[in-house]
């Protein structure tokens, strides 16, 4: 493990260097996702320590109940986050450590179970090679949603099945792995269960293992009873917002997946690489031969299985070709049960044919090496020229570029600065009492609310501690986009007195670099008319910032709403 972490460190680097004040900023999403995690997971350890009753609330799109449950709120990252946080009071250096250990543990679980497999720590160097090029896991998605690095369950999950379940000790184990699993988010959950259903399916259809099915239909009630209980309050957020599907900055942005290539794309979990299938290729598909192990020879037919499974159950329910457009089996899923109004990345689900596909390249390598006649020595050989293949791969981004494989890494890891704990913005609100609304809050391209502020202001309220108007999350509540559009009014009296009767906003916060040159004049014109405007400057911060309090009375009496 030590190994493991110092070269996921070094594959990371400068974040360790900057471990305490940057986040990864290796893709668009680095700039605002993390940041909603690390508001969300503060936000429920505070509440965990300290008041257990607005665990729930979060403080952000307020006056709306219910925040943290507009997205994923990473229950299963709790156990690495709250800790750190609650020692430091730092976030970033928290949401560093989820990043960093979870990785760590889920390359070194998946050589740890490839020796238990295989007996060889060179089939585990392998698997954990062909795992670290995957840029899902350090340059992907993983970076921006740390809680998606927590897949190191899946490797022990596997060699549960594996092994089989045929005892009271390893069915309580795999149910307590699976509900662990799911915790971390909703879509590890899906992942996870469709896995074992797909095994405890075939087992069920087959004489021999029928026991050993009827036990899994047994574990995987008892894992989902904790998971149920932990979710089911995600129903009650969505009965308060019958529309919530449109309620979204990404609704209608589904991309369909890319046939026949679309697996290798390294934007998706399977997308670990050409070596991995050369690898398994050379070492025979078919299985291992009689002369192999029998647990080498069951551990490679499960993972091409993971594969398998993990690959087909990412698929969106139209699939886009050449030729256009195709209509996948599955698609009734979405007709009859609606999943794909809840499960709008599909793609993440292919996070079992990932760890399957590290697994299956360690399980094949022995196999490889007897075909080969290899010994000790020339195994290792062997295995350093096929390290280095891969990690070639990964960082030259060899593939079809036309199916969107990346191109050369950067030589840097790319990092992102949130608010601080000394920052001079919160420490100035943390003087004051009630609702914050941080400015300007801009519409993207598409029309919608650009994420980028909104969370700026979520991070920041970690520290200075107020409830914030702003918010952005997987979905907003009802009211929220009337409340931002009179934001985007102000300083407009009118629409500052809905807010102050809606929400009781005490403080405004306008950040004039972000605006353009007739709004910035109207809030500077604004500065000068506390009477009119119904908004009192109360303190100039450096990089143009200006901190404005609400006047409690807003009557209509000396108001511009005509202006």
């Amino acid at each position: 493990m030590a190994i493991y972490g110092a070269l996921v460190s070094w594959l990371t680097w400068p974040l360790v260097a900057h471990f305490a004040n940057s986040l990864p900023l290796t893709q668009k999403a680095c700039r605002f996702d993390s940041q909603l995690l690390g508001w969300a997971l503060a936000h429920q350890s505070d509440a965990l320590l300290f008041n257990p009753s607005r665990l729930l609330d979060g403080g952000a799109f307020f006056p709306a109940k219910g925040a943290l449950l507009l997205g994923e709120a990473a229950f299963g990252a709790l156990p690495l986050f709250l800790p750190v946080f609650a020692l430091s009071g730092n976030p970033t250096l928290a949401l560093n450590v989820v990043f960093l250990v979870s990785a760590t543990a889920t390359v070194g679980s998946v050589h740890l179970v490839v020796r238990r497999l295989t007996g060889r720590h060179a089939a585990g160097v392998a698997a954990a090679a062909m795992l670290l090029s995957s840029r899902w896991l350090l340059w992907q998605w993983a970076p921006c949603a740390p809680n998606y690095a927590m897949v190191f369950y899946l490797p022990w999950i596997f060699l549960l099945l594996t092994l089989g379940v045929n005892g009271r000790r390893r069915m309580v184990g795999l149910a307590l792995l699976m509900a662990l699993q799911g915790l971390a988010t909703v879509y590890l959950a899906v992942a996870t269960f469709l896995i074992v259903a797909a095994v405890c399916l075939v087992r069920l259809f087959s004489r021999s293992q029928r026991a050993d099915g009827l036990r899994l239909l047994g574990v995987m009630v008892l894992a989902a009873i904790p998971l149920v209980a932990v979710f089911a309050s995600y129903l009650l957020t969505r009965a308060a917002n019958p529309e919530l599907a449109s309620q979204s900055v990404w609704r209608g942005l589904m991309e369909l997946t890319r046939l026949p290539w679309g697996p290798l794309d390294a934007r998706m979990p399977s997308g670990v690489g050409l070596a991995a299938l050369g690898l398994l290729a050379a070492g025979g598909l078919a299985g291992a031969r009689r002369s192999s192990p029998i647990l080498e020879a069951a551990g490679l037919r499960m993972a091409l299985f993971w594969v398998l499974v993990g690959v087909l159950v990412s698929f969106t329910p139209m699939a886009r070709l050449d030729s256009g457009m195709v209509r996948l089996p599955h698609a009734w899923l979405g007709q009859w049960f609606g999943v794909y109004e809840l499960v709008r990345e599909p793609h993440r689900l292919a996070v079992v044919a990932m760890v399957g596909l590290s697994l299956a390249s360690g399980l094949a390598f022995p196999r490889l090496l007897r075909r080969m006649g290899a010994g000790t020595l020339t195994g290792w050989l062997v295995l350093v020229f096929w390290v280095g293949l891969v990690g070639y791969e990964a960082l030259s981004g060899a593939g079809p570029q036309r199916y969107a494989r990346p191109g050369v890494l950067p030589p840097r890891y790319p990092l992102l600065q949130p608010a601080a704990p000394n920052d001079a913005l919160a420490g100035v609100l943390a003087k004051g009492e009630g609702p914050v609304l941080e400015l300007p809050a801009p519409v993207n391209r598409r029309g919608m609310l650009d994420p980028v502020p909104q969370v700026r202001a979520m991070y920041r309220s970690i520290y200075h501690r107020r409830p914030v108007l702003n918010g952005y999350s997987g979905y907003w509540p009802v009211g929220f986009s009337e409340r931002m559009a009179d934001a985007q009014a102000l300083p407009n009296r009118a629409a500052l007195r809905r807010l102050r009767e809606s929400t009781g906003l005490t403080t405004v916060v306008v950040h004039l670099a972000g605006l353009n040159g007739p709004l910035r004049k109207r809030w500077v014109d604004a500065s000068k008319e506390p009477q009119e405007t119904g908004l009192r400057l109360e303190e100039k911060l450096p990089d143009g910032i200006w901190i404005f309090s609400v006047v409690p009375d807003l009557s209509a009496e000396h108001s511009n709403d005509g202006g």
